[in-house]
């Protein structure tokens, strides 16, 4: 993973450096390391014959790709010989890390946007992180989520939007409360219709049965054998 120092420019001596702020280079190395760990664990946990998968795809991870110089890095053959493993079963471990790290960095939307602005910038990963980027990175995101919401099936968007409703700070309760009373009174009076009711006097129905699909009730041992009498 060769990117961070392929997109690093020289720093402009004359631009002082801005320590009140997180750097683009501190935030992607943070975003890649986050990554390794979590492909770590995905690739790791995969079937393996001789039940070693996970310590060979940790020492991948540890002495090769959170190691920032090449040079540095252990080589496979190496690792071959200090797990017992053939050299192609370490090699195909480390292609399938480094493809499922480069598409866990792929499908962030910030990680994509700090690289480019990265790119633009004369400090290029040494630039400081401000208010204005910050809020850029916000709206990246928030807009790459709302496509996925609208392009996610049913079961996917429920699950969507339980975990907004989870996550968020307001509480279940208020943010609930704020939607409905900003739709319109149609809106309102349909989704109270559809709200299951707390009324003893209403029939509470299982939405996976309908009323056409419920099970006949069991008839007595003489009425299936001889019928009824």
């Amino acid at each position: 993973m060769g990117f961070l120092a392929a997109d690093r420019h020289q720093p402009d001596p004359l631009a002082p450096p801005d320590s009140s702020h997180e750097t683009i280079g501190q935030r992607v190395r943070e975003k890649y390391e986050r990554a390794v760990h979590t492909s770590r664990t995905s690739v790791g946990t995969r079937a393996s014959i001789r039940g070693d998968r996970d310590r060979l795809v940790r020492l991948l991870a540890d002495e090769r790709f959170l190691i920032p110089h090449e040079e540095s890095k252990r080589p496979l053959r190496q690792i071959a010989r200090d797990t017992k493993s053939s050299y192609a079963r370490v090699s195909q471990c480390n292609t399938q890390l480094a493809d499922t790290i480069r598409k866990t960095l792929d499908e962030d939307p910030e990680f994509g946007e700090l690289r480019r602005r990265a790119k633009m910038h004369p400090l290029g990963l040494d630039a400081p992180i401000d208010d204005e980027l910050e809020e850029t990175l916000v709206q990246v995101c928030a807009s790459e989520y709302v496509r996925r919401f609208s392009e996610a099936g049913g079961l996917d968007r429920a699950r969507m939007l339980q975990g907004l409703l989870e996550d968020q700070e307001m509480g279940v309760d208020k943010l609930v409360r704020r939607t409905f009373l900003q739709l319109s009174k149609d809106s309102r009076q349909r989704l109270l219709r559809d709200a299951p009711s707390d009324d003893p006097g209403r029939e509470k129905r299982d939405p996976r049965r309908s009323a056409s699909h419920k099970r006949p009730k069991k008839r007595a041992l003489g009425e299936t054998c001889c019928g009824a009498s």
